[in-house]
């Protein structure tokens, strides 16, 4: 899944500073994921490049909810299963997060499977990772001027 992590207001809550966070899954086809035969960073990179048109970056920063007072993005994330090999065990699969946030910076996050919590890490150089470039290359197009909202 590729998306953003998106803060709204809460408007009916007894506190008027109450706010929710979820994750807005960019609308893409499913089956873009499934069937680029190079993997889903390819499909990613397809992505990318497609959100360059014009029409694209309106649609994102329409869907990204940047025109919206009551919400702003906070991150774009790619959510994504990789094989961890084990010297003891079978390989196992595990979820991964990259994330690129609004302030530049860069969220690792792994969960093994049947496990209630992850790890999280933030780095410095991601070391030419090409979903964080990616990520990054999106968060230039919702905000192109740099700012956050």
């Amino acid at each position: 899944m590729f998306g953003w992590l998106r803060e709204t207001s809460l408007p009916d809550h007894p506190d008027p500073s109450a706010r929710a966070v979820d994750v807005v899954p960019l609308l893409v086809d499913p089956q873009r994921w499934h069937n680029e035969p190079d993997g889903p960073v390819a499909a990613l990179r397809e992505i990318a490049t497609e959100a360059h048109h014009p029409d694209h970056q309106a649609a994102i920063a329409l869907q990204a909810g940047n025109r919206d007072y009551q919400q702003r993005v906070l991150a774009y994330l790619f959510v994504y299963p990789r094989i961890v090999e084990h010297e003891s065990d079978a390989p196992t699969e595990v979820r991964c997060i990259d994330a690129v946030a609004t302030d530049g910076t860069i969220y690792v996050l792994t969960r093994m499977p049947d496990t209630d919590t992850g790890l999280v890490a933030t780095i410095d150089d991601p070391g030419g990772n090409p979903v964080i470039d990616l990520l990054r290359q999106m968060m230039t197009l919702t905000y192109p001027d740099g700012s956050n909202l």
